[in-house]
């Protein structure tokens, strides 16, 4: 269930995104984009607290922008789950967002491997706390990792391995509660079809 609050929010990233997603072919010839899936393993940095990470899921679209030489700009809209599973309690804390990372990409010469690296953009729209304040609506991240490009028949696929973190405090506590500096982690293990 989405909060009331976070509605005003996913609109305008919608809407925003669909002038950009549209127009990108006709600013550049070199544009593709397609869908992706992730497994995710994620989890809170806080030394105060044992625990495990929560099995999760990253699903949906991207598109790449080649820029100069072996540069790509690469951008997603995916749904994401984050959050962890306390080893003490037995129980999951499950944070979702609608997450947009924007990376550069870079191909490492003539190889199909490449890096990508960039900053991330996540919206929570499901928490366990539902429409209370106690956790913030917006994160800010950073994202890294790398990737092998292969071709399935004639359709172009990507696989790549990832790590994020994100750089904002999840929780709205006050600075003496030892959940105020937790921050969301992620190793992912995705897929991407390209379609267009």
């Amino acid at each position: 269930m989405v909060p009331r609050n976070r509605f005003p929010i996913l609109l305008s990233l919608l809407l925003t995104s669909i002038p950009v997603i549209v127009a990108a072919p006709a600013a550049a010839q070199e544009f593709s984009g397609g869908i992706r899936a992730d497994l995710a393993l994620a989890s809170l940095r806080n030394e105060d607290v044992e625990q495990s990470r929560r099995a999760g899921i990253r699903v949906g679209v991207f598109g790449d922008l080649a820029l100069s030489g072996p540069v790509d700009l690469h951008g997603e809209i995916v749904y994401a789950n984050k959050g962890s599973r306390s080893e003490s309690s037995d129980r999951t804390l499950e944070l979702d967002y609608i997450e947009v990372p924007i990376a550069a990409k870079v191909a490492l010469g003539a190889s199909p491997i490449h890096v990508l690296a960039g900053p991330t953009f996540a919206f929570l729209v499901n928490s366990p706390f539902g429409d209370s304040d106690l956790v913030n609506s917006f994160e800010f991240g950073l994202m890294g990792g790398f990737g092998f490009d292969a071709t399935l028949g004639t359709v172009p696929v990507t696989f790549d391995i990832r790590y994020a973190t994100g750089l904002t405090a999840i929780f709205d506590f006050g600075p003496d509660d030892s959940d105020s500096d937790d921050r969301n982690q992620l190793i992912s293990l995705g897929m991407g079809v390209t379609l267009f």
